[in-house]
């Protein structure tokens, strides 16, 4: 039963109680209808409890005296795994973005500059450990440059063995073990 019906039918009560509209005698009456505003409806004051939940409020003998000490839980306590197993730690995945392959002139000849965003999504970086960063060119073999990675950073360096004629360039980053840590994304 909805909350507002329930005070409709307390209110319903407390006007019958104070004798609003209760009839002594059961049966069937006849009544007279009459045109009022709201204004001109005036219901008599009655001393009446809401109660402001669904469940009635318990008996007087049935209240307990409130305690300092919280109820205990219905459902079964579960305890955290053991110290001595080891939680499996996510394997790192970094999104690469924004890459960019400029040919820069040098006084040893044209290098080309490369750039690229990233970000950890999955794991973080392991200061003890090194990553590498791939340059793949179109012709001729990829190009390796051992990295330092933060969570989330900029890799850019020169690369003077590069040309502009060797793009275009796709990019990626892996383990020092060679395992793929990145999708390969273009460096334009």
């Amino acid at each position: 039963m909805s909350v507002f019906v329930r005070r409709l039918l307390i209110l319903g009560a407390a006007m019958a109680f104070a004798g609003c509209g209760g009839d002594p005698e059961p049966g069937p009456r006849e009544v007279e209808h009459q045109e009022t505003s709201p204004a001109e409806v005036s219901v008599p004051a009655a001393s009446v409890e809401i109660p402001s939940s669904e469940e009635p409020a318990p008996a007087a003998e049935e209240r307990q005296p409130p305690t300092d000490t919280p109820p205990e839980p219905s459902w079964p306590a579960v305890s955290p795994p053991p110290a001595s197993v080891p939680q499996p730690s996510a394997a790192p995945s970094i999104r690469l973005s924004a890459g960019v392959a400029l040919p820069q002139s040098l006084p040893t000849g044209t290098a080309m500059g490369m750039s690229v965003d990233y970000v950890f999504t999955a794991g973080q970086p392991e200061s003890s450990r090194q990553y590498v960063w791939v340059i793949e060119p179109a012709t001729g073999d990829p190009v390796k440059q051992p990295v330092q990675l933060s969570p989330s950073g900029t890799l850019q360096a020169f690369f003077p063995q590069l040309r502009p004629d060797h793009g275009p360039f796709l990019t990626h980053v892996e383990s020092s073990d060679g395992s793929r840590l990145s999708t390969s994304v273009s460096l334009r």
